[in-house]
């Protein structure tokens, strides 16, 4: 790997070449190999940690602290979920907002979406809500409101 990012890079030789192996044997020990893969692919794409992983020894050397970022950086917070909901309806449904649909309107509110009639209790979906798309289209169903989403 390291070659062909550097050409006149020279490889380990001998028993320092070992030690590399041992080092990478002992993570293989620990580790599964997909977890290996996969933190050498997230890590090379990270200015921080792209020369902590550069050799087997700095791998392992390295190895339970990047986990813990590659893993919290994995995560989605609730927070973007909701920013990615409201990008989602801003996006898709702004152009309907207060549109009358045969006495049915779309209201998009600060913290949620509304869905009703004004006489019958409204659906109100939270953006931060788990599965929001989907509760959005079956409110939609419900209401028997049609569009081209």
């Amino acid at each position: 790997m390291k070659k062909s990012i550097d050409p006149q890079h020279t490889l380990p030789l001998g028993a320092q070449r070992q030690s590399q192996l041992d080092y990478l044997k002992s993570l293989l020990e620990l580790r599964t190999i997909e977890d290996i893969e996969n933190i050498v692919k997230w890590g090379l794409m990270k200015k921080f940690w792209c020369s902590r992983i550069s050799t087997p020894k700095k791998l392992h050397d390295n190895f339970s602290e990047i986990w813990t970022e590659f893993v919290l950086s994995q995560k989605t917070n609730p927070e973007d979920i909701e920013n990615q909901n409201k990008r989602f309806v801003e996006e898709k449904l702004s152009m309907f907002e207060d549109v009358d649909f045969n006495g049915k309107k779309i209201s998009i509110l600060n913290k949620y979406l509304e869905i009703g009639n004004g006489i019958n209790q409204p659906s109100c979906i939270n953006y931060s809500e788990k599965d929001f798309k989907e509760k959005v289209y079956e409110a939609f169903e419900k209401w028997q409101i049609q569009l081209p989403i």
